[in-house]
């Protein structure tokens, strides 16, 4: 369909019943004016030559259980993600981008609205996992992992008022220390109730911003915890060489975040556990 589908005041759904959809140029599926919602489900999204969504000029894409085999992209437009996979997505020029329950590599965002919530991002190379300017951003109940170990896993700068990253897992299992930057952010960005265990000595563990209520590994320098805590990583969690990111039964992550900001872990298990306690730091709420 060279000429595109005209969908004035309707919605568009499309169940992919777990097949491939591909174009060998341009966008496999776009929506590039204001108006309905298109919705794809249960779908592999390739491009050989392109990008494999696109939402630009105030157009929407809604993916549910859609594995994206190439970048996703929304300039001006919206693109929100559910239960789905991804390489890399873009954001620019005022876009909207919803990342929830979805697993990738990496987002790089310009002036753009995000939010992430309940997701993972794993990365084995040398590049940041979140890398956002400006906007309103808000993380929450995810995970970040490498095993490189000279990668700077977050940037998050310029955001606006009320913006923040909150309980949130960023583990590196190189075992390598790198001297890697933690996070790089401004001090508009509340950082809380978070774990940081990224393997690095590197001064200060971020830059720009300060957290609070959360927890660092053994090797940010004693001096720059401050109010938060500091631990051995593998004390933290269930099984640190098998990747098992469940807080363990001693860790210090517990009952350590801010009450009053998420209800839910990343699997949905409820926050704080049990009710009216002080909920655990990290992606992970302790049964």
């Amino acid at each position: 369909m060279p000429g595109g589908v005209d969908l004035s005041g309707r919605r568009l759904y499309i169940h992919g019943s777990d097949t491939e959809v591909l174009a060998t140029q341009g966008a496999t599926f776009s929506s590039a004016s204001a108006g309905p919602r298109i919705t794809l489900g249960r779908m592999t999204i390739r491009a050989t030559a392109g990008t494999a969504v696109s939402a630009s000029n105030n157009g929407a894409l809604e993916l549910d259980q859609v594995t994206l085999i190439d970048a996703g992209s929304a300039a001006g437009g919206s693109l929100q993600l559910r239960r789905s996979s991804f390489g890399d997505l873009h954001c620019t020029t005022g876009g909207i981008l919803r990342v929830e329950g979805s697993s990738g590599g990496a987002i790089d965002s310009i002036g753009c609205a995000v939010t992430v919530r309940a997701s993972r991002f794993a990365t084995s190379v040398t590049t940041p996992l979140l890398s956002l300017d400006g906007g309103s951003v808000v993380v929450e109940n995810s995970t970040f992992v490498s095993t490189d170990p000279g990668t700077d896993p977050l940037t998050i700068l310029h955001t606006i008022a009320g913006s923040r990253f909150a309980f949130n897992s960023v583990v590196n299992f190189s075992g390598l220390d790198g001297t890697a930057t933690n996070m790089s952010c401004d001090v508009g960005l509340d950082v809380s109730s978070s774990i940081f265990a990224w393997h690095s000595s590197g001064t200060p563990p971020l830059v720009g911003c300060t957290a609070h209520d959360s927890l660092f590994d053994e090797l940010v320098p004693a001096a720059q915890i401050g109010s938060n805590h500091q631990a051995n990583a593998a004390a933290m969690f269930v099984d640190f060489n098998g990747k098992d990111l469940h807080l363990s039964a001693a860790s210090p992550a517990r009952a350590l975040g801010v009450a009053g900001i998420v209800d839910v872990d990343l699997e949905g298990k409820p926050r704080p556990n049990p009710a009216g306690s002080r909920p655990d730091a990290g992606a992970y709420e302790a049964p």
